[in-house]
């Protein structure tokens, strides 16, 4: 069975400059020809895995898939896009030390909190 879950991204005004200073040095190497350095890409690895390793929801649907056979289908939700589209997969659960993009059972998905009710409610006047 497929369990849909929406995972809230709750983050500190200092983990949204942190991982958003991370992730643009990332850009930054890559649009300017730059050879991505890993240090570059895994400071970014790394601030994302404590954010997954610190955050009780995370934790849950970890555990869950850990202890069952059950996959999860989780719907990252943040207002801020840029959080949105860092690369969630790349962040390494500490328990079983597998990236979340590899774990067999999971999948990400992501949207903006309200984005298709207004869409809809446009839609439908």
């Amino acid at each position: 069975m497929i369990i849909h879950k929406k995972l809230d991204i709750q983050l500190g005004e200092a983990q949204i400059k942190q991982l958003k200073s991370h992730y643009r040095q990332v850009i930054r190497h890559l649009e300017e020809g730059f050879p991505l350095k890993m240090k570059v890409l895994e400071e970014l690895k790394n601030a994302l895995s404590a954010i997954v390793n610190e955050s009780p929801q995370w934790q849950e649907v970890l555990k869950a898939l850990n202890d069952g056979d059950d996959q999860y289908c989780i719907r990252l939700v943040h207002h801020d896009n840029e959080i949105l589209n860092l690369p969630w997969s790349m962040a390494v659960d500490s328990k079983s030390q597998e990236q979340v993009g590899n774990i067999e059972g999971l999948y990400l998905t992501k949207s903006i909190p309200g984005g298709f009710e207004e869409k809809f409610t446009a839609l439908k006047c």
